[in-house]
């Protein structure tokens, strides 16, 4: 009798645990189903933020209507070329990002970039990875627009992520000199699109990591006042550009090339974005960086972290 009752007990226990699993079961959420979380609106731990980067045109292919603007930059054969990613692929492998355990999601500069090859005549390149831009202002034609991004930022939000949205502030694109001539070239920036930079970009540039050109890229005058709070205020005008009927908007900067700008500079932009947002992050990219630039940059500079080379 008492063998039947440890049995009869241990049959109850069984039960009970196939019930719950079965329970657990039904109630998950399905693979292919969207995971809603209000996460972004309470605390959000930043230093243990799973990062995943994805270079917006090279990730996932949303809108084919997209692919070729212009006319002449669309080869997904050519490793140089526009391959057709866009915001909305990135809104459509959300949930994939989030099954991989990323809570952050960081894409490519957003910003309109230069249209022309930068090797016509003897190859084929353009600006589909975002860093040469021609408008800060504008949403590049290939990724999107203005609403698409919207979109993305409450996608990323109701699944409990962040956005980080990578900028510039060092340089412009190639061809956008008040200068520059067009050589004959497709697509070359005009008078009127370069006339935007009049006055900003060095015509004379000197040498080292502040008044150099990075790779012959026309550099901001980011020393002169003027220049640095226009530069300032197209990027921080995303924050207010992007924030959504929800009330979400960018999350974080990742700041490009920060060692060709100094330090108070960084500072500045980084106190004109808490201003509009006073949660907001910034990480710098700092090339080559060791243990005191990197430092100097956090400490000085304003940066929230910085992107660790040396390591």
């Amino acid at each position: 009798m008492k063998f039947y009752d440890r049995n009869k007990r241990w049959l109850v226990y069984v039960l009970s645990a196939v019930l719950l699993i079965i329970c657990v079961l039904i109630f998950l959420p399905r693979k292919d189903s969207v995971i809603k979380s209000d996460m972004w609106q309470g605390d959000f731990d930043f230093d243990e933020a799973v990062v995943y980067f994805l270079l917006t045109d090279r990730f996932f292919n949303g809108d084919p209507s997209n692919d070729d603007p212009n006319g002449e930059n669309y080869d997904v054969t050519h490793p140089e070329t526009y391959h057709g990613g866009d915001l909305q692929g990135v809104i459509n492998q959300l949930d994939y990002l989030q099954e991989l355990g990323v809570n952050t999601i960081w894409v490519s500069p957003i910003v309109d970039n230069i249209d022309f090859n930068v090797r016509y005549g003897e190859s084929a390149q353009y600006g589909y990875h975002g860093y040469w831009a021609k408008d800060f202002t504008s949403v590049d034609e290939h990724l999107g627009d203005i609403e698409t991004l919207k979109m993305l930022v409450d996608e990323v939000h109701d699944r409990g992520m962040k956005l980080m949205v990578d900028v510039v502030i060092n340089h412009a694109g190639y061809g956008m000199k008040e200068i520059d001539r067009n050589p004959g070239i497709p697509n070359f920036p005009t008078k009127e699109e370069q006339a935007v930079f009049r006055e900003m970009l060095r015509l004379e540039p000197g040498v080292g990591a502040i008044e150099g050109e990075l790779a012959g890229l026309p550099d901001f005058i980011t020393e002169d006042p003027d220049v640095l709070n226009q530069v300032i205020e197209w990027q921080v005008g995303w924050i207010k550009k992007a924030t959504t009927a929800q009330g979400g908007t960018i999350d974080y900067f990742r700041v490009d090339t920060v060692k060709h700008v100094r330090l108070e500079e960084l500072k500045a932009f980084k106190d004109a974005a808490t201003l509009v947002k006073p949660d907001f992050k910034m990480i710098g990219e700092y090339f080559d960086g060791d243990i005191v630039s990197n430092g100097k940059v956090l400490e000085l500079g304003g940066m929230d972290s910085v992107l660790d080379f040396f390591f």
